[in-house]
């Protein structure tokens, strides 16, 4: 996937953890039982930003490039190995 342009801002809140989202779904077959634990969506994304990374705020003003690769589960994402 080719991202064509992103911004991130320091300096601003970040939630400590992941937020639940109350999902409601359409058109689920009624045979389906509603308490039937579901299978969180599995994150497999490469992403290339050749230019238009803007990375601002804390002083900083800059335009990055980066290929990145996002993987784990919606509801269990994976920590950063760098902090930032």
């Amino acid at each position: 996937m080719k991202l064509d342009r992103s911004s991130y801002r320091f300096g601003r809140a970040a939630a400590a953890t992941v937020p639940h989202l109350t999902v409601r779904e359409l058109n689920r077959p009624a045979d389906l039982d509603d308490e039937a634990p579901r299978i969180p969506w599995a994150l497999d994304l490469k992403t290339d930003a050749h230019n238009q990374l803007f990375v601002r705020g804390l002083g900083l003003d800059s335009e990055w490039r980066a290929k990145l690769v996002i993987k784990g589960t919606i509801d269990n994402p994976p920590s950063p190995d760098v902090p930032i």
